[in-house]
This record gives structure tokens, C-alpha cells and sequence, in this order.
């Protein structure tokens, strides 16, 4: 078992191998704005290196308020370019460009209003002055237009205006990065108001790291070695903040900004690129087409647009006989641990049929009852040595279950953006689908053993379950997207206690990804929560809530769906699942000294299901259970 993880790994590093070159390269870079921490992963890649250890040398070309980054790129004036996500209205309009890498998951374009302007509100911008640049005109435009708001209801101002000139009533609101001029407003936030084309649904790329395409056929190397180094220059720089601050605070200096101020703008930027679960640089095909359809909504794009050479396949052949060997005799592996896990699972049953038969013996046979309790109990004693071996298995073979899945869920995303081959492509698919269906039974199934060999250990913190909630609906935020949901809570709710925040957000993500699961598309999510200050002989508990708008779950099987291997009948056949999810939940809950139930229909509809929870306030481990 333990070869397998490390011919895996073998395979993966050989695989990203990087060429060396003969000779250096010289290429150029322009930027869309002046020198910031916006393009740190440029600057840490050449001043640490990264481009040199490639073969390139390159140059920096700063943009500004008038400077179109596209065009330069396009007529190969530059090699190479970052943008905004309007790049694909470039490439729509025949501009032969190329996107590269995502150097930011979440665009930072905002509008800012002055509230002396008597704006509290977006319906407020009607009649007034608006300055939006040029980079940021399609971002706003598409946000201004969702709320209902065109063109001929303010007066636009196509300059860049300062926020100083914000202030002395040059403009009523202005086109601003919420990395940048957030900083000088710190000290009188409540002055403005702050419109995010997010908040409504428009959620663009920030910047794009791109070429064009006559550079991608001739010069295939020097591309992929610059991406690789500009993509590891911002991972380079996210990670180490201060020092390249400072880098750039000493040496690309062109706007004298402070270095408190570039490190206000790393800390947002940060947020926007979320390193922490999206991998630096990764372009998802999906959202490039949540993208397009913004701009067609917008009237920038008519017609069709082929994404697949828009986007850059980093490296589109891959030889996959060794991980087809390997990943058969790791499937047959782990098929066979399933197997005796199951076999295990059913010894547990026996025990509790033992357990009864036992019960019912003493009773009525009296006997024979010394003769039949010893029989029973050596049945017992066996089934239970049985199920204590079997959760001991599970869960010290976690490590050893996990590693392998993962890298087989990870090569196979390696190979599907290698492989040409439709035919190949089909069984790279349905290997993701499988092993990712597999790798959720044996999450569930060591989960579970792991609760019920009691080796869960509360890691109680004093936290804000609102907080915790935000979170976990940003987790599951790609899922909604892909079938057109909205989730509605209370942000502005505090719900503080003292809870392990790592188990209850795994509660509430299942909670979500079941209303995901069964709501139709273009519904919508409900999350509620509530604080009861006291409850018998509690300081007070908290409630927390998920609805959706699915067929319900039958009256009779509400308390069914949080037993093991158990689901409702109006959604196993069409979401599939193991029937574990629920069951986890509820121990979750439980080791916090809690209760889960659900409610179906959702109170004032005649559809829908609504999963509660409630946990003390106070840290658990009383043994009390909230009345």
C-alpha cells in the first residue's frame, strides 16, 4: 500500500519537468495600470530569479489611465500582457489573443459613492455623475444595468477622477479597485458607499495573464516557461507580503505610495485570489462561460465564441498507460478495503440481532438460559473483537485510503487537460466521476468509523456561527453558480458560542450541498439562524437552519434519513449519494451535545425540506442534550 502514493508522486513530478534553454530569451510585459502591488507576481518573479533560472529576460512596460494594455499584445508589439476579464470581448472582436492564467479569482472593480452626494443607496445614482474609465466601463455597465440603471439615467464621466476630486464634487461616484483606494478612506468609511458588481451576481476575473497566439505557436516554450515563472512569482509573493512590498515600495515606486499602503493592497488582493483553495493561476472553462454570457447579456457578444483556443492548454499530450496500470490495481485495493468494510458493517448488525435474540432468551426460556447466554455472549464477544477491529482498520488506514484517491483525482485533472483524444478524454471522465464517487464513500465511511470508535476530539473555540456560515456558503459558491442558485441569510446576524468550528462547518457544508443537491435550477437556498439566550438548564443554544425548494421528504421518513445508509425516497434514485452524509451530521452534532431533525414541507410552502440544528452556547461535553 505505501509503493502506491510514491509511484504516483513520481509520475506527477516527472510530468512537470521544466525545459532548460539553450539561450535567453527576451520578452515584454505590459501592464494595464502602474506599478502596485497588483503586479507583484511579475516583480518577485524577476527580482527573485524565477524568470532567470527560465532563460528569460524581461521587460516591464507601465500602463496608466489611458494606456490600452490589449492592442499592443495583439499586434505582437509586446509578447506579452495583463487585462481584465474583457479580454474575451478582444478576442471575440478577432484580436488574436490567448489567456494564460487567472493571476486573480475575483475582479476588485468597485463604484464609490460620496453619501453627501445624498447616496445611500444603488437607485440613488440615478441623475448623478459617474465616472468610469475605460477598464472598468463592461464590469460596471453589466452591474449597473442588473440593478436597472442604463446609460441615459446618469451623467457618465469617461476620464479617470481621483478620489480627491470625489471629494470636491468633481464626480458624484467613481470606478475604483477596492485593493487600492480603500486605503485612504480608512478613517471615514461611513463618508461613502461602496457598490460591488458581486453583490449582484456579475463575478468577473481580475487580472489575466495573457499573449497572443502567434506567440503561443512559435515560441511555445518561452510561453510556458513565463507563465510557470509569473504564476510562481505571485504565489511567491502572496506567501512573502512585507518583502515584496518593500520590493516594490524601493524600486517600482511610480505612484509614492506608502508601504503600509501596498501591504493594505496585498491583504485584499489576497482575498480576491484566495490561494488557500483555488490554485494559482487555474482558469475554469465554466467560469470563462459565466463570463461570456455577462458580455452577451451586454450586447458585446453576438455570436459564438470558441473558449477552447482562448484558453491556454499549458501542455495537451500526456502518456497515460503507466496511470491507467497503476490506477487499476489502486481501484482493485481499494475496492477490496470497501469490501471488508462492508463485511464489517454487517458484522456490527449481528451484533445488535445477538444483542436482541439475547434479551428475548432470558426472558421467556428460563431453562435454558444459562446454556443459551453463554452461547450469545461468545457470538457477542466475537462480533463485538469484530467491530472494534473493524474501526481500528478504518481508522488508522485513513492516511493510506486518502493519499491515493487524491492523487488519482489529481493526475486525472492533469491528463484531461493534455489529452486531445475524444475518445480518451470519455475514459479520463468517467475515471474522475468514479474516483471521486469513491473517494466520497471512503471520506463518509472513515468518518463514520472514526465517530464510532470514539476517537472524535472537540477542538472548542469561541466563535461566530454567522461567521462560520458566511464561510462555508463562499465554499460551496462554484456549485450554485453551475445551476443557477441563490443562497439568502442574515449577514448582519451574531450567533457567538463555543463550538469546534471545523466540525459544525463540515455540518453546514453538507447541509448546503444537499439543498445544492435537490433544489431546481434557478432556486434559491434559505440559511436562518437564531440565538435563545436560556433554555432549561442551559445558558442558551443556537439554531441554525437550511431549506430548499425540492419535492420534500415524506412524513414518515424524517427521522429515517439520518440512519446510516439510509435516504429519502423522493431523492435517491435522482441525486444518488451513500446515505452517510445526514448520518455524520448527526454524530456531529450529537459529540456537541445538540439535536438535527428535519421539517418537510418548509413552513408557508407546500415543498421543500428544512434541516435544523441546535448546539449549546456554552462548550459542550455535559452530556445534557437541549430540551
Amino acid at each position: 500500500m505505501h509503493r502506491f502514493p510514491a509511484v504516483l508522486l513520481l509520475m506527477i513530478f516527472s510530468a512537470y519537468n521544466v525545459a532548460a534553454y539553450s539561450q535567453t530569451s527576451d520578452v515584454s510585459i505590459q501592464f494595464n495600470w502602474m506599478f502596485q502591488f497588483e503586479f507583484a507576481g511579475p516583480v518577485a518573479a524577476k527580482e527573485k530569479g524565477f524568470y532567470r533560472d527560465a532563460g528569460i529576460e524581461v521587460e516591464f512596460r507601465e500602463g496608466g489611465p489611458e494606456v490600452d494594455p490589449v492592442t499592443p499584445v495583439a499586434q505582437g508589439d509586446a509578447d506579452f500582457g495583463i487585462s481584465g476579464s474583457s479580454l474575451v470581448v478582444d478576442r471575440f472582436l478577432n484580436k488574436p489573443v490567448v489567456a494564460l492564467a487567472s493571476l486573480m479569482q475575483h475582479s476588485a472593480v468597485g463604484l464609490l459613492a460620496r453619501k453627501s452626494a445624498g447616496i445611500n443607496s444603488v437607485n440613488d445614482l440615478v441623475g448623478k455623475k459617474l465616472a468610469i474609465t475605460f477598464d472598468t466601463a463592461v464590469e460596471l455597465d453589466a452591474y449597473l444595468k442588473s440593478q436597472g440603471i442604463v446609460s441615459g439615467d446618469y451623467q457618465r464621466i469617461e476620464h479617470f477622477v481621483p478620489l480627491e476630486e470625489l471629494d470636491q464634487g468633481d464626480a458624484d461616484a467613481i470606478a475604483v479597485y477596492t485593493s487600492n483606494e480603500l486605503y485612504h478612506i480608512q478613517s471615514r468609511p461611513d463618508d461613502y458607499m461602496l457598490f460591488s458588481p458581486r453583490s449582484s451576481g456579475i463575478d468577473l476575473f481580475g487580472n489575466i495573464l495573457f499573449t497572443n497566439e502567434a506567440m503561443v505557436k512559435n515560441h511555445p516554450e518561452v510561453v510556458a516557461a513565463f507563465r510557470h515563472a509569473t504564476i510562481k512569482g505571485w504565489d511567491y509573493a502572496l506567501k512573502n507580503q512585507r518583502e515584496v512590498a518593500r520590493i516594490i515600495y524601493e524600486k517600482y515606486n511610480s505612484q509614492n505610495k506608502t508601504l503600509s499602503h501596498l501591504l493594505f493592497e496585498a491583504e485584499k488582493l489576497n482575498e480576491l485570489t484566495r490561494p488557500d483553495i483555488v490554485e494559482p493561476g487555474h482558469m475554469y472553462p465554466g467560469r470563462w462561460q459565466h463570463v461570456v454570457d455577462i458580455y452577451r447579456e451586454m450586447g458585446k457578444i453576438t455570436g459564438d465564441i470558441d473558449l477552447g483556443e482562448f484558453i491556454y492548454d499549458p501542455d495537451p499530450e500526456v502518456d497515460l498507460t503507466r496511470f491507467y496500470i497503476i490506477f487499476g490495481l489502486i481501484l482493485l485495493v481499494l475496492m477490496a478495503v470497501i469490501g471488508i468494510a462492508i463485511k464489517f458493517r454487517r458484522m456490527t448488525m449481528a451484533l445488535l440481532t445477538a444483542e436482541a435474540e439475547l434479551r428475548s432468551h432470558q426472558e421467556s426460556l428460563e431453562a435454558q438460559v444459562k446454556i443459551r447466554t453463554r452461547e450469545l455472549a461468545d457470538a457477542k464477544n466475537e462480533a463485538v473483537n469484530a467491530n472494534e477491529a473493524k474501526t481500528r482498520f478504518l481508522a488508522n488506514m485513513s492516511h493510506e485510503l486518502r493519499t491515493p484517491m487524491h492523487a488519482i483525482a489529481s493526475f486525472t485533472n492533469l491528463s484531461l487537460k493534455r489529452v486531445e483524444d475524444k475518445k480518451a478524454r470519455k475514459y479520463l471522465e468517467n475515471i474522475k466521476v468514479s474516483s471521486n464517487r469513491l473517494t466520497g464513500l471512503v471520506n463518509a465511511l472513515l468518518d463514520l468509523s472514526k465517530m464510532e470508535a470514539g476517537k472524535t476530539r472537540l477542538n472548542v473555540k469561541k466563535c461566530d456561527l454567522s461567521d462560520l456560515a458566511v464561510q462555508c456558503c463562499t465554499e460551496v459558491e462554484s456549485l450554485c453558480l453551475e445551476k443557477s442558485l441563490q443562497i439568502e441569510w442574515d449577514k448582519d446576524k451574531v450567533c457567538e458560542g463555543e463550538f469546534d468550528p471545523a466540525l459544525i462547518s463540515q455540518v453546514i457544508i453538507n447541509l448546503l450541498s444537499n439543498a445544492i443537491k435537490f433544489s431546481p435550477v434557478g432556486g434559491t437556498i434559505r440559511l436562518k439562524m437564531t440565538e435563545v439566550p436560556q433554555v432549561e438548564a442551559f445558558s442558551g443554544i443556537l439554531e441554525l437552519a437550511v431549506s430548499d425548494e425540492g419535492e420534500g421528504i415524506p412524513s414518515e421518513e424524517l427521522d429515517k434519513i439520518f440512519e446510516t445508509f439510509e435516504q429519502s425516497s423522493n431523492t435517491a434514485s435522482k441525486a444518488g449519494g451513500t446515505g452517510l452524509g445526514l448520518s455524520i451530521c448527526r454524530e456531529i452534532i450529537n459529540v456537541h451535545d445538540g439535536l438535527i431533525w428535519a421539517e418537510s414541507p418548509v413552513k408557508g410552502t407546500d415543498r421543500g425540506a428544512e434541516i435544523h440544528f441546535i448546539i449549546p452556547i456554552t462548550s459542550p461535553g455535559t452530556g445534557k442534550t437541549p430540551g
